[in-house]
């Protein structure tokens, strides 16, 4: 089994990487006080929110991050530093995160291809350990914040599909579309800023429909005529124990460019790490060194 505060920072970057798959680089940027209208329909904000995913483009971003946790076995709150990020997107699927953390280059790297995802950290203060999964064994994607489903999306692609449980609930400032899963229980709550219509902000709800993450999406920068990346993403992970662990990722220049290494969207080997584990079905099982 992971160590509980092993595992609490995992779900962090679990949720990372399901930001930057769900919302690309659609930040965190303050609502406007300007009253706009918003969309008539539900299927008139889905489709727009569709839209705009499909200007997602292949490109490279640069910038730096900031982690807050809680750390258990000392019993004090901390932070590390991400002094370098790097990331790579070729929609839809294959994407590439680096992450320069406590002296250690790339000691974070969050990816995926086709097939499968991993996420690793190196460094011992933050877990040494590398969790992996094929696409094809996450059976049951609710459960699973990294799933297919949100793959699909990559960097801006919003998972809005028209056939799932929608409703929109219509305000001067904000329309809030709120997904609903079975036995009608909520699954996600998005806020859309009206007037730019881009989401702001995401509600994650767990079975007790009570909310156990937070994304807060700010500072849009237009990378070209029809593609605008968020310059600011903030992940709130809520823990039953009170405490909360924060990411900041900021992203400081994007470039638009076609990909020719593919490599990079290959799955690292598992040689440095100590505790390697495979995600089946949203459970991590303990795997050998290979």
């Amino acid at each position: 089994m992971i160590k509980k505060p092993k595992l609490k920072l995992f779900n962090l970057f679990c949720l990372l990487l399901a930001v930057l798959f769900l919302f690309g680089c659609e930040p965190p940027q303050e609502i406007s006080l300007k009253q706009c209208p918003g969309k008539a329909t539900i299927q008139e904000s889905l489709q727009t929110l569709q839209a705009s995913s499909s200007q997602i483009q292949p490109f490279i971003a640069y910038g730096s991050g900031l982690v807050h946790f809680y750390d258990e076995e000392e019993g004090k709150p901390k932070k590390e530093t991400i002094s370098a990020v790097k990331i790579w997107f070729e929609p839809p699927d294959k994407f590439r995160f680096w992450g320069d953390v406590v002296f250690d280059k790339r000691g974070l790297d969050v990816g995926s291809n086709e097939q499968e995802f991993w996420f690793t950290a190196r460094p011992k203060e933050i877990g040494n350990v590398y969790i992996w999964g094929l696409w094809a064994e996450q059976k049951n994607e609710d459960d699973l914040l990294i799933s297919p489903k949100v793959m699909r999306q990559a960097f801006g692609f919003i998972n809005v599909d028209s056939g799932q449980n929608w409703t929109l609930t219509p305000g001067r400032y904000q329309d809030v579309l709120t997904q609903r899963g079975e036995q009608n229980r909520i699954i996600r709550r998005i806020h859309i800023d009206n007037c730019e219509y881009r989401v702001r902000q995401v509600e994650y709800f767990d079975s007790d429909e009570n909310v156990f993450a937070v994304l807060n999406l700010d500072d849009f920068k237009n990378v070209d005529e029809k593609m605008a990346i968020p310059s600011k993403i903030q992940i709130v992970n809520l823990n039953d124990d009170g405490n909360s662990d924060i990411i900041d990722i900021t992203v400081k220049s994007v470039k638009p460019q076609d990909i020719m290494k593919q490599a990079l969207f290959a799955r690292p080997g598992t040689k440095r790490f100590k505790n390697v584990y495979k995600l089946i079905n949203g459970k991590a099982v303990e795997q050998p060194q290979q």
